[in-house]
């Protein structure tokens, strides 16, 4: 679950007490609506006070102390995952013999916080995340990446990105160096459902980042960028497809299957390349089908002109700034 569960447009002037009491409600609405589940949680970019400005001193923790204590991510989230929690707001979770969670606060290479501009590595997050992939790759564990923020360039903003440059390729450099024992990416934060591919240096697709459409209904004062319904993913079944429930009124239903409309028989980077490719001709079908689902079926965002098109497939396919 990726938060920024805070107001976005009232976030400035909200203490932060405030912020961690919508945390901790939107907790407790979870856990009674899926009991008996286990919740993954990591933190967005509206949960710190002032907004976007996370705090990076690992040697000073109260804030993410605040998020555990005060907030119950301590219930959900186990003693272990907790003391490195306290460090910067990652942690490690074991799923299963073979699989792992890594939960990244990807809010650290934002570029809006202007805490972590000049940093070699804010709250130690590139060094932790290195010794967790290489302990998966050393016990044969696969892994998946849970974060708010995502890395490249946001497909319905001219050349707008998220992280500063230098931390981008950081990350990127690191995922592409373990990209054999990472299997999946989730994110959040453009409030839009879209994908990424991620290539090695001779081009060939090696991760796979799925962006997930926010629950709160959101109309951007970004220029062009437009507004998007509420949306939930669920991923089920053995292959982990993605399912995605959408609101565009009083009541939830299924969208889509990614599976149905997309005609994948695997989820895998390969698979997505191709996806990608179909998507160069702006009449195909399936971009028409992703053009729909990338705002929750809102009306105003599906006329696309050439350099839309090209914005698309750029954010999906060029990760690297």
């Amino acid at each position: 679950m990726s938060f920024s569960s805070t107001g976005h447009k009232t976030v400035n002037t909200r203490p932060v007490c405030k912020n961690i009491i919508s945390v901790l409600s939107v907790l407790d609405e979870l856990v009674s609506v899926f009991p008996n589940t286990t919740l993954y949680t990591v933190l967005g970019n509206h949960d710190p006070y002032p907004a976007n400005q996370m705090p990076y001193d690992t040697d000073n923790t109260a804030y993410y102390k605040g998020i555990l204590e005060k907030s119950n991510w301590d219930s959900v989230l186990g003693v272990n995952e907790s003391r490195h929690f306290h460090n910067g707001g990652y942690y490690s979770a074991t799923i299963s013999e073979k699989l792992r969670l890594i939960g990244l606060n990807t809010n650290l290479y934002y570029d809006q916080d202007r805490l972590t501009k000049d940093l070699p590595d804010p709250a130690q997050q590139i060094d932790f995340l290195d010794k967790q992939l290489q302990e998966a790759r050393k016990h044969n564990n696969m892994v998946y990446i849970i974060a708010h923020v995502p890395p490249g360039v946001f497909e319905l903003g001219s050349g707008l990105t998220w992280f500063y440059p230098k931390y981008n390729k950081q990350y990127l450099e690191k995922l592409e160096e373990f990209a054999d024992i990472i299997s999946l990416q989730l994110y959040g934060h453009e409030h839009t459902d879209s994908f990424r591919v991620q290539f090695d240096a001779e081009g060939k697709p090696i991760s796979m980042m799925l962006l997930a459409p926010a629950v709160t209904p959101w109309k951007s004062t970004l220029p062009g960028v437009g507004a998007n319904n509420p949306s939930i993913r669920l991923t089920t079944g053995k292959m982990g497809w993605p399912r995605t429930m959408c609101s565009t009124g009083d009541d939830w239903q299924k969208e889509y299957d990614t599976s149905d409309v997309y005609a994948l028989d695997e989820l895998r980077p390969a698979k997505l390349h191709e996806l990608a490719r179909a998507f160069t001709d702006r009449s195909n079908k399936l971009f028409q089908h992703y053009l729909q689902y990338n705002s929750v079926l809102w009306a105003g965002n599906t006329e696309c002109n050439e350099t839309c098109h090209l914005h698309h497939l750029c954010a999906i396919t060029q990760l690297r700034l």
